[in-house]
């Protein structure tokens, strides 16, 4: 009994041996290689940071359209009001006279006929030659119209009974006195090169033409002539 002791003691001295020494192996080994703390550097840091903080802002965006609910989703539309344009009805005068019951200057829309501006002036007159007036002819913006009385002869150079684009193409095709060259004056009958350097020279040296009468003032230019001109020229 008193050997098992001993030996129990042996054991348990060699034990206690053994922890000292790895104990001190331990120890020795931790003082030659000393744990080293790795130091992030201060870029590296704010990289991962900027990361950190753009990744949880993508990730708010994400959870923000998949939360949110468009106005298409949720049955809502947009609607514009269209408010329609004002129609604008310009009116145009047109004056008649003649065989009607009140003559005078009449404003009417710039697509009226000949037939409305007579039934704004009263109508015809017992005396007025009806079918001397084309009634669906198209007005003209300012022109005259006069209504001859039966058997009187209307001069068609001071009124108009046609349509608009003839009207257009008969004003077109007139001289006007003021700014015509030689070569349009020379167009006209009775003027010959003389006359027409007459007449461009009074409108330089004397005045513009005041009106078509103005013009027998040149000189060279007489009645007759002048009578087969006025209804070739304007001012």
């Amino acid at each position: 009994m008193v050997e098992l002791v001993k030996r129990y003691k042996i054991v348990i001295l060699f034990g206690v041996l053994f922890i000292i020494n790895l104990c001190v192996l331990l120890y020795q080994t931790n003082k030659e290689n000393p744990i080293q703390l790795t130091t992030v550097p201060s870029e590296n840091i704010a990289s991962t940071q900027t990361t950190h903080e753009g990744t949880e802002n993508l990730m708010e965006q994400d959870l923000k359209s998949t939360v949110t609910p468009t106005k298409s989703e949720i049955g809502v539309s947009e609607s514009i009001a269209v408010m329609p344009s004002p129609t604008i009805s310009a009116k145009v005068p047109v004056y008649v006279c003649g065989a009607v019951k009140v003559p005078g200057v009449y404003y009417v829309t710039a697509t009226a006929i000949v037939d409305e501006v007579i039934r704004l002036s009263g109508g015809f007159s017992e005396e007025a030659d009806m079918t001397a007036i084309n009634l669906a002819a198209s007005i003209v913006p300012n022109e005259k119209i006069i209504v001859p009385k039966i058997g009187e002869e209307i001069d068609k150079t001071v009124t108009s009974y046609d349509n608009k684009e003839e009207s257009h193409i008969r004003e077109s095709t007139l001289v006007n006195i003021n700014t015509a060259n030689s070569t349009e004056l020379m167009s006209l009958p009775g003027i010959g090169e003389v006359k027409a350097n007459a007449i461009i020279d009074y409108r330089k040296t004397v005045r513009a033409f005041g009106s078509i009468d103005d013009l027998k003032e040149v000189s060279g230019i007489g009645d007759k002539t002048f009578d087969k001109l006025k209804a070739l020229i304007t001012v």
